[in-house]
């Protein structure tokens, strides 16, 4: 009984960059150390998001770019 697929956990493990936009620093490392965990070998970069309400927020970007190579 997971929260997530095994479809996340393979994005997280093949993205070559991954964006955490949070309103609180600490998060950035809470989803940092959890990103590492499950795989994540990818530059990781932190972008301030705008605080709402006290309430911290946190979303995550994940993306792999495939270049195809001329023969």
């Amino acid at each position: 009984n997971r929260l997530y697929d095994d479809s996340v956990f393979y994005a997280v493990a093949h993205s070559e960059k991954i964006v955490v936009r949070t309103s609180s620093f600490d998060s950035y490392w809470s989803a940092k150390c959890w990103l590492r965990k499950n795989g994540a070998t990818g530059v990781i970069e932190y972008q301030p998001l705008k605080r709402w309400l006290n309430s911290d927020y946190v979303e995550i970007y994940l993306s792999r770019i495939n270049v195809q190579r001329l023969p």
